[in-house]
């Protein structure tokens, strides 16, 4: 069952967070000069519904790989092992979460591993993170090239699920990705303007403003996804073309 949300406390502080970051990507992109945006704001930034442990931790180095790391563990997690997140696709996570969704940790049916899924109310009811991360098609899955731990985008690879089944794996006919996550984080802003008595199309939810005087709409919600996803697309493409991977041997 879906929740009234109140964010009239520390969520506009959490949003100011999250765009900030996203501010700092776009510079970075303009010019790579100006440096890498602070990821510490991020570090406990949470919605009121969020399931990520605060704070995370940064480093610029796990499990070989020298790429910027957020690493972050689950509140509802029987294990207490941290997930690795870019910063820019962990700030995209973050806002997936501002309506109510929530990062979960699930026991897949076909591995002997938990991975994590953003999910609403109904937790079995969830899109794979590394999907979204990757933005992996429909007709593919996503591997984990080191640990399933390892959600960072350089980490992962998406492979036909006719070759995998080729090869013996189990797989769906079609899974879900982003744009699923995306249509249902839209759904859970609606149901909270529903919550809030708010039903126009221009209505917002109150104790946020993307802006001074710029309330929070379903349509402004969705634009601002948009934009988190595509600046988070392209700072991967970039920050790899200039700095090309250094892989070291796993501990």
């Amino acid at each position: 069952m879906v929740k009234r949300i109140s964010y009239e406390n520390e969520s506009q502080s959490v949003l100011d967070a999250c765009i900030g970051y996203l501010d700092g990507i776009a510079k970075y992109l303009s010019d790579p000069q100006t440096g890498l945006p602070d990821p510490a704001p991020l570090l406990d930034a949470r919605f009121p519904t969020s399931k990520i442990a605060s704070p995370a931790a940064f480093s610029d180095n796990e499990l070989g790989l020298d790429w910027p790391t957020i690493a972050a563990t689950i509140e509802d997690s029987s294990t207490e092992n941290a997930r690795l997140f870019d910063p820019w696709y962990f700030v995209v996570l973050l806002l997936l979460e501002l309506p109510g969704g929530r990062i979960i940790v699930h026991t897949s049916n076909h591995s002997k591993y938990a991975y994590l899924g953003y999910a609403g109310s109904n937790k079995s009811d969830h899109i794979t993170v590394r999907r979204i991360v990757a933005n992996t098609p429909r007709w593919a899955d996503t591997i984990e090239m080191r640990t399933h731990h390892d959600l960072r985008r350089p980490s992962l690879r998406f492979v036909s699920k006719d070759v995998r089944t080729i090869l013996g794996f189990k797989t769906r006919g079609l899974s879900r990705g982003r744009l699923d996550a995306v249509a249902r984080a839209l759904q859970l802003f609606r149901e909270q303007l529903k919550l809030h008595g708010k039903v126009s199309s221009r209505s917002f939810l109150p104790g946020i403003e993307l802006a001074p005087n710029k309330g929070m709409t379903a349509a402004n919600y969705a634009s601002l996804l948009d934009a988190a996803f595509h600046l988070a697309d392209a700072m991967h493409e970039q920050y790899s073309l200039s700095r090309p991977l250094k892989v070291g041997k796993e501990p």
